[in-house]
């Protein structure tokens, strides 16, 4: 059975804005921090000029904050 989801791994990515849907369902899966997202849209073609574009946009609207990240994790453990 199939989830809701949409697999846009494999579409292709000319702008910045394009690879903020697929940082967005990484996140969806855990909480992740910056340097994460950066390795895993490099992992799918992004240009570094492009993902940190993407990281400055989720960071904006709260999708992103690695100090909240660690505060959460120390919690945790």
């Amino acid at each position: 059975m199939k989830s809701g989801r949409i697999d846009r791994a494999n579409e292709p990515r000319e702008q910045s804005n394009s690879w903020v849907p697929l940082a967005l369902d990484y996140l969806a899966v855990r909480d992740r921090t910056s340097s994460q997202i950066r390795h895993f849209l490099s992992s799918k073609g992004a240009s570094p000029h492009q993902i940190e574009q993407v990281l400055r946009k989720l960071a904006r609207h709260g999708y992103v904050d690695d100090r909240a990240y660690a505060e959460r994790w120390v919690a945790s453990r």
